[in-house]
């Protein structure tokens, strides 16, 4: 399809989530395995990984992972709803970037939690410390950005998306998420 002009793009790998998902399913292996050779040969990968989270995912430091469209071919949703659609305000206008993902911080978070365990392995207790604090304060942060009351006073819902272009300003509008 793409050959034949049927899809808008041809091989396109923006994502916003891949890069947290592999330092994440990196730990997830070492935890189910214990193979410390597998982890040693990838651990430059997965600290570059976590070197892209911190600079290029998030590009403006106020740290969440966010995307932007970069060029009018490109995607405008790099997430799993990667349709032009799919992520929009409760009042139905389509938003436009930066957007944070909640379930990519979530990743993030996993991530940075798995890799702190895996620099432990690897004798690096300062990069240890360095990402369980990060981790932390991530959780922290995300609990004040992303979390809103709605409905009674004892339901919490997650909003799908952190709109953030100047205003951060939260995506209310309510979405179905797998999990």
């Amino acid at each position: 399809m793409a050959h034949l002009g049927e899809v808008p793009f041809r091989l396109y790998y923006g994502t916003v989530d891949a890069t947290p998902l592999f330092v994440m399913l990196a730990g997830m292996y070492f935890d189910r395995t214990g193979d410390i050779g597998t982890i040693t040969t990838i651990w430059p990968n997965i600290k570059a990984a976590l070197h892209w989270i911190d600079t290029f995912g998030d590009s403006d430091g106020d740290g969440f992972v966010e995307y932007a469209r970069q060029t009018d071919s490109g995607l405008v949703n790099q997430g799993w709803k990667d349709s032009y659609d799919s992520i929009f305000h409760a009042d139905g206008t389509m938003a436009s970037g930066p957007i944070a993902l909640c379930e990519v911080q979530g990743y993030v978070f996993a991530a940075k939690t798995h890799a702190a365990k895996l620099a432990h392995r690897m004798g690096e207790v300062d990069l240890e410390i360095k990402l369980r604090s990060e981790a932390q304060i991530l959780r922290k942060n995300f609990e004040e950005a992303f979390c809103v009351r709605i409905s009674a006073p004892m339901l919490w819902r997650s909003t799908a998306a952190r709109l953030r272009a100047g205003s951060g300003h939260q995506m209310r509008a309510m979405r179905s998420l797998p999990g």
